[in-house]
């Protein structure tokens, strides 16, 4: 834990700190970095090894398929989210749902894109293409021909996009304008046209006096029109 801790500490480190101590579930995302290192030793570093190949076959590349090799980028980039939004504190389903679908979409597309092998290969075989995920997602698709397979799981990985970031369909270009402004440090137009429109109106707003400037009294109803 205590490991757990300073690694969950260097990634808070790339933001403001707004977890107190104990919010913090340094636990789960530690041991989702360290199968991250594991899987970047296994995919990257000792690919053609026989035993990275049976490690590869029967876990997370027989599951995922060649998304296995950008699996260590994801873990890392999850483990981040999650050392900076605890389950306890913030509600990760949605960020969860989303990743998922993008991966068993991404796993589809690799399931159709190598082959289309089927589980009676061998799971050597399956762990080249799209593992048993892209197997079921995108064998299943391609019941209806590739036409139609391929189109639907992108259209699937763009919505899963569209979870993590809560962005509904009709607010994409307002997001995108978004991120430009959080990348680059502009301001987005809507804003000072909103902010000036408002300081105009704060300009011209009309005064308004009182009752008795009017000669009227309230207490005295014989001055009421």
């Amino acid at each position: 834990m205590g490991l757990a801790h300073l690694t969950g500490g260097a990634f808070r480190l790339l933001g403001k700190e707004t977890l107190a101590k104990d919010e913090r579930r340094d636990g789960v995302p530690f041991l989702i970095v360290l199968l991250a290192v594991v899987g970047a030793i296994v995919e990257w570093f000792t690919p053609t090894d026989p035993v990275a190949l049976a490690l590869d076959a029967y876990t997370f590349g027989g599951l995922l398929g060649r998304v296995a090799f950008a699996l260590p980028v994801i873990m890392v980039l999850f483990a981040a989210w999650l050392f900076r939004h605890p389950a306890s504190v913030h509600d990760n389903t949605r960020i969860g749902i989303g990743l998922g679908l993008l991966i068993a979409s991404v796993s589809g597309l690799c399931h159709i894109a190598l082959g289309a092998p089927q589980p009676t290969e061998g799971a050597l075989v399956l762990a080249q293409a799209g593992g048993v995920i892209g197997w079921l997602l995108g064998g299943a698709l391609l019941l209806a021909t590739v036409w139609v397979a391929i189109p639907a799981l992108v259209v699937i990985a763009f919505l899963s996009v569209l979870i993590m970031t809560k962005t509904p369909p009709n607010r994409i270009r307002e997001r995108l304008g978004e991120l430009y402004a959080y990348l680059f440090g502009a301001e987005l137009p809507e804003r000072t046209r909103d902010r000036k429109t408002k300081a105009a109106d704060d300009a011209i707003a009309p005064e308004f006096g009182s009752f008795s400037e009017l000669g009227l009294d309230m207490e005295d109803t014989s001055s009421m029109p």
